[in-house]
């Protein structure tokens, strides 16, 4: 069996390339305006995630993961003067310029970038551009924000109890609820999903960030410290709020126990 194998497995082709270091595995495709917006070399799960997130800003998103022998030189500073080549990647299926709401994730079976010089006439120099390039700056934050936020659930959500409800969710008795996290703050449905949220309702990134502020003011606990600063710590442009430094811990909802 083949199980074990880490390196040298099928599936590993979906993850930055064959885990070579390069600086864009995956690339964010808007069929809509016919140019890339956005890069990562993250895992693809996450990236479709931050899709979903994106779709409530544009519609019809694809991620798609880039041949191995893909040109490298594309990255977030350029990747909006760039297209693929094909724009039906996989035979019998729907062009990705087929109208949808929901992204998609296609693996290209070879190089499909293409450099282009000017925008669709829709596009070129006016307030439609400028829309476009607002909302690839608003897609380059939340990728780094939504990988931050999951990075900090998994090392401080030690606590993770919604997760494991949904297992049983099918066998719990009538009326039971579980806390989503170990927080211990108001929110309902835990700190990620919360961040989750922003990303999803916000129209640009100071408001987002205004509105993940708030979320920490009223989850101001003491499982949520060392959460709080690490999340801003691996935002590393963004600095945590004054008054955030300064404040105390909330105990209301303090269990008795720290982790």
């Amino acid at each position: 069996m083949t199980w074990g194998q880490t390196m040298n497995a099928k599936i590993c082709s979906f993850f930055m390339n064959g885990f070579k270091r390069r600086p864009n595995s995956n690339v964010y495709y808007s069929p809509g305006v016919d140019r890339l917006f956005a890069v990562d070399n993250y895992d693809p799960y996450t990236s479709m995630e931050i899709a979903q997130i994106l779709s409530s800003k544009m519609p019809a998103i694809a991620v798609l993961i880039l041949h191995k022998d893909e040109i490298t030189d594309v990255h977030n500073g350029n990747c909006t003067s760039y297209t693929i080549k094909n724009k039906n990647p996989i035979p019998g299926q729907a062009a990705l310029l087929f109208s949808r709401q929901m992204p998609v994730v296609r693996k290209l079976d070879a190089p499909q970038l293409m450099l282009v010089e000017d925008f669709p006439l829709d596009y070129n120099y006016n307030e439609n551009l400028n829309t476009f390039v607002l909302f690839s700056e608003y897609a380059k934050f939340v990728i780094r924000a939504w990988h931050v936020a999951k990075i900090c659930d998994l090392t401080h959500n030690l606590v993770p109890m919604g997760a494991y409800a949904s297992f049983l969710s099918d066998i719990t008795p009538g009326g039971w609820s579980t806390i989503p996290d170990n927080a211990n703050g108001s929110s309902k449905v835990g700190i990620t999903t919360e961040i989750k949220r922003i990303l999803y309702f916000s129209d640009n990134i100071e408001e987002a960030l205004e509105r993940i502020a708030d979320m920490w003011r009223v989850n101001n606990t003491p499982l949520t410290l060392h959460w709080r600063k690490q999340f801003y710590a691996l935002m590393e442009e963004v600095s945590e709020p004054d008054d955030l430094l300064q404040s105390k811990l909330n105990l209301d909802n303090y269990s008795g126990y720290l982790l």
